[in-house]
């Protein structure tokens, strides 16, 4: 265990950390576009905009429950709507720019994980935050 834990340390580690979780990552870009990616590119060549993609409305569940994407038991008032500004928009560039290519969207996806992996203790590394001082009052 001490020897996983040294590769991790150091200023090296959190890349090392990045580069593991993309290598996790990789095996999904032979997959293909799946369930919600179909309902996404279907918004898109049907003209929603940059900021639509994670809103139905009622109008929207009859077409989509005739073709098997909800249940024949949902309701025909059924509306949600998430608010997803940077997935919404990161989906629509990518289904405008390249709608062909799913394995450069997953590719995509991959790369901002291993940012996201990487960042933030390369940060804590650079800011070098103490640790949490517990207080002898609460100390049993």
């Amino acid at each position: 265990m001490d020897r996983i834990a040294r590769f991790f340390a150091g200023p090296h580690g959190p890349l090392r950390l990045a580069l593991l979780a993309a290598l996790c990552s990789l095996p999904a870009l032979g997959v293909g576009l799946q369930s919600d990616d179909h309902l996404m590119r279907w918004a898109v060549e049907n003209g929603a905009g940059p900021w639509d993609l994670f809103q139905f409305d009622a109008a929207f569940v009859p077409t989509r429950r005739e073709s098997g994407f909800f249940p024949w038991w949902t309701s025909p008032s059924f509306q949600i709507s998430f608010f997803r500004p940077l997935s919404s928009l990161l989906h629509w560039l990518e289904f405008t720019l390249y709608p062909q290519l799913p394995a450069l969207m997953l590719l995509v996806n991959v790369a901002l994980y291993a940012a996201l992996v990487w960042r933030p203790p390369a940060l804590g590394q650079r800011v070098r935050i103490a640790p949490l001082e517990v207080s002898r009052s609460f100390e049993l």
